[in-house]
């Protein structure tokens, strides 16, 4: 009906197959390797497609063909984010959110991981720099006056925290500029 579904032809590994599980309606399921293949077992009896017990053995061909007649496609594994980077600069800049092609600026103050802490989550995050290498952490500014609406958003150094190099893409910006 919805049109076929490609078999996994990929590495099978206990976590593809909770994962697989759990959507499927397994209560906490659990997996492990074993010699004929794969083992999966549940505190309560696993839904009926997968299996009519708790606890079922199968070889990978037989649990992907499973996946297979279910519809199952395993998501594709997202790349990993830019490290987080704590060093000096009087400013960082970041690709601008909500208007394509542009940047922004951010003026990088000190704070202690406490006072960091201390500010809203929904006020603080990190951004990723212009040239995509590294990210850096950022939040409305705390030592500003004024209510926190009208507050600018500022880069963080926390001063307790480790201090990393500057990276190269970053030198090569600032002697740009």
């Amino acid at each position: 009906m919805l049109g076929p579904v490609a078999r996994y032809e990929g590495e099978l590994s206990p976590v593809i197959l909770q994962a697989f599980a759990r959507e499927h309606g397994a209560m906490k399921p659990s997996a492990k390797a074993v010699p004929e293949g794969f083992a999966l077992e549940s505190a309560v009896p696993l839904p009926l497609h997968i299996a009519s017990e708790k606890a079922v053995t199968r070889s990978s061909d037989d649990w992907r063909d499973l996946m297979q007649s279910v519809g199952y496609t395993v998501p594709e594994k997202k790349d990993a984010k830019p490290p987080i980077l704590n060093f000096r600069a009087g400013e960082l800049v970041a690709p601008n959110r909500f208007h394509a092609g542009e940047t922004q600026t951010f003026r990088q103050i000190e704070l202690t991981k406490a006072e960091y802490a201390k500010v809203w989550a929904d006020q603080r995050g990190t951004r990723t720099s212009v040239c995509g290498t590294f990210r850096f952490k950022i939040c409305i500014d705390p030592t500003a006056p004024g209510a926190y609406f009208s507050r600018p958003w500022v880069a963080v150094f926390l001063t307790d925290s480790k201090e990393h190099p500057a990276p190269e893409s970053f030198k090569k910006q600032a002697n740009a500029a």
